[in-house]
């Protein structure tokens, strides 16, 4: 195995990045990989777990979100970027893409309720990256957990 060396760089926490980690492998040139936390990334008109409430974003909300998604990712300059809570998958896709990230996985779909595809009960992870992905797959790891959430029984 090569020699990994590796660093935090701290940025603010809340919904949104975490801590960059910088890898450098032997003479190989770093690569450095970030976690994002995209807090319910669902277009307008997408609702988060329940339709009462209006618990959707509206345009302008959903402008200014992308834009300071756009924004954070050319401030963490992250080679590989993964992602949480995506609902609007091909949004993201899209998204990154114009920010540079020309490679894109997601190998699992949101949950929907059976009875309305317009609430979202659970979202899905993503990765983008500045570098060819060679393959990408679900982890089963956790199906019957994932199966017993309260949220999951209403879908």
């Amino acid at each position: 195995m090569p020699d990994c060396k590796w660093r935090w760089m701290p940025l603010p926490l809340h919904a949104g990045p975490h801590p960059v980690t910088q890898f450098r492998f032997g003479a190989m040139t770093t690569l450095r990989m970030a976690s994002f936390n995209l807090f319910n990334y669902a277009v307008p008109g997408i609702f988060w777990h329940e339709r009462e409430g209006g618990l959707t974003y509206e345009e302008d909300q959903w402008d200014s979100k992308r834009r300071w998604i756009a924004e954070t990712l050319a401030v963490i300059d992250a080679d590989i970027v993964a992602f949480q809570e995506v609902v609007s998958v091909e949004d993201l896709r899209s998204l990154v893409v114009q920010a540079g990230y020309p490679h894109f996985a997601s190998v699992t779909e949101p949950r929907f309720l059976k009875n309305d595809a317009d609430v979202f009960v659970n979202s899905t992870v993503a990765i983008a990256s500045r570098h060819r992905i060679a393959s990408a797959q679900e982890i089963k790891t956790f199906d019957r957990i994932i199966d017993q959430t309260l949220l999951d029984r209403a879908a």
